[in-house]
């Protein structure tokens, strides 16, 4: 198994024609299906790839590429339609602080809970060239 693929949460897909999961038999699914990895797609297999947890539809992304522009390689997601339905591999959102307005960002800037960094520094900083005292904190 390739380093990319242990770190997936969906590491495959059950794949079978013709099934849905609003009025198909799951032990049908898991019988019957083909297990396919999201190297595996086929832009065929659209819409009738499904999770082998919670059996809800899923989608590979990007459909077309195997790597995203920025180089992470295409993975299995679950349709934001079943959101509602509980699965352990579903990725949660992470936490953090959302803004939903500017008045609410600009007040937590005023409080300081937020802070807008403008840049960084890119020259290494320079050490004072005085040695100081013995017991001298520099």
């Amino acid at each position: 198994m390739a380093e990319a693929d242990s770190k997936r949460r969906i590491k495959y897909a059950l794949q079978l024609v013709g099934w849905s999961y609003e009025n198909g038999n799951q032990d049908v699914l898991k019988r019957d299906a083909a297990r396919v990895a999201p190297s595996e797609y086929r832009s065929e297999m659209d819409g009738s790839l499904f999770c082998p947890v919670c059996f809800t539809n899923l989608n590979r992304v990007p459909k077309q590429k195997e790597h995203f522009s920025n180089g992470r390689e295409a993975y299995f997601c679950h349709l934001a339609a079943y959101k509602e339905i509980k699965c352990d591999l579903r990725s949660n959102k992470p936490e953090g602080k959302r803004y939903e307005t500017y008045e609410e960002a600009r007040k937590a800037i005023d409080d300081e809970n937020l802070v807008i960094v403008d840049g960084f520094i890119t020259d290494k900083p320079e050490l004072p060239n005085d040695a100081g005292g013995e017991y001298d904190m520099v």
